[in-house]
């Protein structure tokens, strides 16, 4: 790869796509994750 095209495209960082059970849920909810997506069963 040429230095032009190393300016242009910088090499992106590599990041986790594992969510912690506090963290915001990726969803949008603003919840957290635990209390949205993370639930193993619907509440009843």
């Amino acid at each position: 790869m040429s230095d032009l095209e190393q300016m242009l495209n910088p090499p992106v960082p590599i990041t986790s796509t594992k969510v912690g059970r506090n963290d915001p849920c990726p969803c949008g909810s603003g919840k957290k994750y635990k209390k949205c997506c993370g639930s193993g069963a619907l509440p009843a």
